[in-house]
């Protein structure tokens, strides 16, 4: 069964860079839900300025995992267990990366009409670490009791 959600994910990544800038993201963005393989999907769009179009972006639960995933021109996964370290490749339109991600601490509340997600990691890219990470992603359909705002 699909159905038609909003997903809130947001970025605080503890580094600074060279000009001295935090980097925090936040995504806001309808999207789907359904199940497929025994996993629970959502797909929704995002937009970045760089970017000429939305893309397609996934995140998949899985048990005890947790899996982001987006298309376009920086495109990629990151897979996300508690206390492992898993490798993937990121492409840019600089060239490719290899991205260690190390989980520290993945807390899933997985309410059938409301999801908060919690995921503490650490980053390194080509071998070099890059700093500490925290995201959390909030998923509601419309027959959730607890919302969040969405600015239009």
């Amino acid at each position: 069964m699909e159905r038609d959600v909003y997903i809130s994910i947001r970025g605080l990544h503890q580094y600074v860079d060279q000009d001295g800038y935090d980097h925090d993201v936040e995504v806001v963005s309808s999207g789907k839900y359904y199940k497929k393989n025994g996993q629970q999907i959502i797909s929704y769009k995002e937009q970045f300025a760089h970017e000429d179009k939305p893309v397609r972006a996934l995140v998949k639960i899985d048990q005890d995992s947790l899996m982001v995933s987006r298309s376009g021109e920086m495109a990629g996964q990151m897979h996300f267990q508690p206390m492992r370290r898993n490798l993937t490749v990121y492409r840019t339109p600089f060239g490719v990366m290899e991205m260690g991600v190390t989980t520290s601490q993945l807390k899933m509340d997985l309410d059938e009409h409301n999801w908060k997600i919690k995921v503490n990691y650490a980053l390194d890219i080509n071998n070099q670490y890059t700093g500490t990470h925290e995201v959390e992603i909030q998923v509601q359909d419309s027959k959730s009791r607890k919302g969040f705002a969405l600015e239009s």
